[in-house]
């Protein structure tokens, strides 16, 4: 308990953090195939995330992608549904998307 007490809470490891490599953020199992797609698929989120902010900063209507529950429920934004399908695509080779309505 005193160890715990008596350590610095504004610490941090004196490692530098390796640059380039895998992102943490999505996993791909080994498959590079997959992999490629979930990155695609969270570099598409960010930039419509992104776009949409932007356009609400300036005070215009925005749309955020689907998933983005703060500013919905917060500020009353509309938001796209929650499309996980691109999660099939890349954990299911071969897989169909369903048939698109519209």
């Amino acid at each position: 308990m005193k160890k715990i007490l008596a350590t610095d809470p504004f610490d941090a490891p004196n490692n530098v953090r390796p640059k380039g490599g895998r992102k943490p953020t999505v996993a791909g199992g080994g498959d590079r195939e997959a992999y490629r797609k979930k990155v695609g698929a969270v570099r598409e989120y960010r930039r419509q995330y992104r776009e949409a902010w932007q356009s609400f900063r300036r005070g215009l209507e925005a749309t955020f992608p689907g998933g983005t529950l703060l500013m919905r429920h917060r500020y009353r934004q509309p938001c796209e549904p929650l499309d996980c399908w691109w999660r099939v695509l890349a954990c299911c080779p071969g897989a169909k998307p369903p048939p698109t309505t519209g």
